[in-house]
């Protein structure tokens, strides 16, 4: 098991140096959007998961509801997501991509392709 554990230890701590060797060097749309990495996680998340409540994508990212909410605001005021109530439950807020928010996202998973086929 100890043998494992360093193996993938190294194997992380590898992926991580090239990451940063390798992204500097390509225009992002993570750089062009300045997009923190709790918004490209959120937007992971709604992309997997349209129409879920804010509270399932705070308790995945393991971030309060207070964080959420200041990400789901800043992805709002991008135009990359969409914040709707449901009727029946007015506190209850629901995160969905616009086109414009799953062109951007469809662009980072590009970019990381890219990025791990370089690393690879």
């Amino acid at each position: 098991m100890d043998a494992q554990i360093e193996t993938l230890q190294e194997a992380i701590v590898t992926m991580v140096r090239m990451l940063k060797i390798v992204e500097p060097e390509v225009e992002t749309a993570h750089g062009q959007l300045k997009l923190a990495a709790t918004d490209i996680h959120t937007m992971r998340f709604v992309a997997a998961n349209p129409g879920c409540p804010s509270v399932r994508i705070a308790a995945f990212l393991g971030v309060g509801p207070t964080t959420m909410s200041s990400a789901l605001k800043r992805l709002e005021e991008r135009s990359v997501l969409c914040r709707n109530r449901t009727e029946t439950n007015r506190p209850i807020v629901l995160a969905e991509l616009t086109d414009e928010g799953e062109a951007t996202f469809d662009a980072i998973l590009s970019e990381e392709r890219m990025i791990s086929t370089a690393m690879l």
